[in-house]
């Protein structure tokens, strides 16, 4: 007999998740450690239907542009692009086949903490039913199950995920991923994550409107150390509004260079042209809350602010784009 209570956290997760029609989020990301390289920020804007709709905008101040860069996914249910803004001039307008690459990676790119409702790109509601129960315990004052799967994917090699869940509203409060068949007890996550409020919105439901992330990666000596760790605020969340279907296509600005769906390459006409130094994006640039896999934005550097580049075999994954 299925063990009765991942089964009902999976059904309260399944309402939870099937419950908006639309959900948008501005996010703010504070990097508090990075392999002892400083600090960093930035902010991230999201927005999902139900159509398969999507929209994923990432900022970041530019240190050579002296203002804000940008980089943005986007899907409108048949088509997928991306474009990327040096200073507030948009560099380019490229169509793809995929939302990022989301075509050859193990799970959805989606900015945290909503990204852990969902695994191997489908809901995590659909999953858990086969999850084993390790008890219960306590995060910010609230009753949580703890709940096991095993040999799952989130990168590119199995790992064992620990979540616990909200007993009330099935939403996770914390995340720990391990090696697959790790000691758990006493061995250090890949990496894990945890809520450090749990809010009430406006429309009864709940949401982690504050959280935080910490990614462990090998030492020469063989032992293990923290590698980046972000605070996370939840600027706002909402559900349900209607959005134009603009809302979901690059624009194509003056002097932009657009890949168009056939593979042909054209200016828009009007701006100065592209040189060099504006195809090089400053900063630090953004790498969502999901595993590392090849990049497939025009951005030159790779960086940990907007999420959790993930430990694979055994190696910390250093994002680079492609120019």
């Amino acid at each position: 007999m299925a063990d009765s209570i991942p089964s009902a956290m999976a059904d309260k997760l399944a309402w939870f998740t099937e419950s908006w029609s639309s959900v948008e989020l501005r996010v703010h990301i504070d990097q508090t450690h990075y392999d002892g390289q400083g600090r960093g920020e930035g902010d991230e804007h999201y927005i999902e239907t139900a159509r398969g709709q999507r929209l994923y905008e990432r900022s970041w101040p530019g240190v050579e542009s002296g203002a804000t860069d940008r980089t943005a996914e986007y899907a409108d249910g048949t088509r997928f692009a991306e474009a990327n803004w040096k200073g507030g001039r948009q560099l380019n307008a490229i169509y793809k086949t995929a939302f990022f690459n989301e075509d050859t990676a193990a799970n959805g790119f989606r900015p945290a903490p909503l990204v852990f409702l969902y695994l191997h790109h489908q809901p995590l509601a659909k999953a858990l039913p086969k999850a084993e129960s390790l008890g219960q315990d306590r995060h910010l004052g609230r009753d949580c199950e703890i709940l096991l799967l095993k040999g799952v994917t989130w990168s590119f090699r199995p790992v064992d995920m620990v979540y616990h869940l909200d007993r009330e509203t099935a939403l996770p409060l914390e995340v720990r991923c391990f090696d697959a068949g790790a000691d758990r007890a006493n061995d250090t996550p890949q990496w894990y994550w945890e809520a450090r409020s749990f809010d009430r919105l406006g429309d009864g439901r709940y949401w982690p409107m504050r959280s935080a992330d910490f990614i462990y990666g090998p030492t020469k000596g063989g032992g293990t150390k923290l590698y980046t760790s972000r605070e996370i605020r939840v600027e706002s969340i909402l559900f349900n509004k209607t959005y134009s279907a603009s809302s979901f296509r690059p624009p194509e600005e003056p002097g932009a260079s657009v890949l168009d769906p056939h593979n042909k390459q054209y200016v828009v006409p009007g701006g100065k042209p592209l040189t060099k130094a504006d195809l090089t994006v400053s900063g630090v640039a953004p790498a969502p809350a999901t595993p590392p896999t090849p990049w497939t934005t025009t951005a030159s550097t790779a960086g940990l602010i907007f999420g959790l580049a993930l430990l694979v075999v055994g190696l910390i994954v250093w994002w680079r784009q492609r120019r």
